[in-house]
């Protein structure tokens, strides 16, 4: 099949058509995200989808590709051999050598980022160096002076420092470095504090760590469509949101006797929400990984509440391993047809 710089073109104007985000009437070229998307629904043969590849993607572009996860590499064993480093030579290091080199070294990829001189790359990994040093500041301190704090101050106040400069920054992959410190921290505060005072509400925690992957994944929303990482990033966010407040139906599938009505009422929310991203994933947005997702959480926790009532029939081990296996088998396949079926009218309602 002959291609042609005219296939592009209708790939360019394709694209300049079903995005609804353009508000100018000047064709803008299309990214790989949305021509591997277009190549997935049928709207492109494969020879000008590869074509149409090598005009986004000229040939400097697996070098800078290169040049970025090296970089990448390189800053993660770097700051890996200066916890070793720490680590190894606790007892020689004085205190104020242990905590000036730290501080200096902060201060250096702070100032550093800074730089114009540098690539837009190398200024992001010296922040995010940074961000991680000042951890790793926080966790000497804390070992050097033994105050007696809990553990979450270290987290809460790593994330509370440096969110300034992840929220400059505006890097998908230091969000979700500062994501997990921030969820770190929210369960500690829950396990060390909260959950003392407020004995019956402990279940909250969920409610709290999956509102907070909620604000990240908020944030980074405007992300997605122009960062594969961010969008990779963005499914990490939405797996924990649902995650962390599947875990109360998780509890009460197992045993819901011993439940409190918090308990209840998260579980409720859980599936509500469940519910309502099922239809926007599906009908609205048609995402087949979110839809995947929201689906098999759903799967888990109906699969797990299965084999509980199982196990309480009291039947022979070899009755209940096989019984196990055939619910599993059959409940995992059940899934996989949906996903697929559903995968193929979203394809088809794609194309029309």
């Amino acid at each position: 099949m002959a291609t042609s710089k005219a296939d592009i073109k209708i790939v360019n104007i394709t694209m300049t058509s079903t995005s609804s985000m353009t508000t100018s009437t000047k064709p803008t070229p299309p990214t790989p995200k949305q021509l591997h998307h277009l190549f997935q629904q049928g709207a492109l043969p494969r020879q000008v989808y590869y074509q149409a590849l090598d005009m986004v993607r000229p040939d400097d572009y697996w070098l800078r590709w290169a040049e970025r996860h090296l970089m990448l590499i390189g800053s993660i064993l770097l700051l890996a051999g200066i916890m070793f480093f720490f680590a190894y030579n606790w007892q020689e290091l004085h205190r104020f050598g242990k905590l000036g080199l730290l501080e200096a070294g902060v201060t250096l990829t702070s100032l550093l980022s800074l730089v114009s001189r540098f690539s837009l790359t190398a200024r992001q990994v010296l922040l995010t160096s940074a961000v991680v040093l000042t951890g790793i500041l926080f966790a000497v301190f804390g070992q050097i002076y033994q105050t007696g704090a809990d553990a979450y101050t270290l987290f809460l106040s790593w994330a509370v420092v440096t969110l300034p400069w992840v929220a400059l920054a505006r890097l998908a992959a230091l969000w979700a470095i500062w994501f997990v410190v921030s969820e770190v921290a929210c369960w500690l505060v829950w396990e060390q504090v909260l959950s003392i005072q407020f004995t019956d509400w402990t279940d909250l925690r969920w409610v709290s760590m999956a509102v907070l992957a909620g604000f990240i994944l908020l944030i980074n929303y405007k992300q997605t469509s122009t960062s594969v990482l961010a969008s990779k990033f963005h499914w990490l966010y939405v797996t924990v949101m649902l995650g962390v407040m599947a875990i109360p139906a998780l509890k009460i599938a197992i045993d819901d006797y011993h439940v409190t009505h918090q308990t209840w009422g998260v579980a409720i929310t859980w599936l509500v929400l469940s519910c309502i991203l099922i239809i926007f994933y599906r009908f609205i947005s048609q995402q087949i990984y979110g839809l995947t997702i929201t689906s098999l959480q759903l799967t888990v926790v109906l699969l797990v509440w299965l084999l509980h009532q199982v196990s309480d029939m009291r039947l022979t081990d070899t009755s209940t391993l096989f019984i196990f296996g055939l619910l599993i088998v059959t409940t995992i396949s059940l899934l996989v047809f949906i996903l697929r079926s559903q995968a193929q009218l979203m394809r088809k309602e794609a194309k029309e």
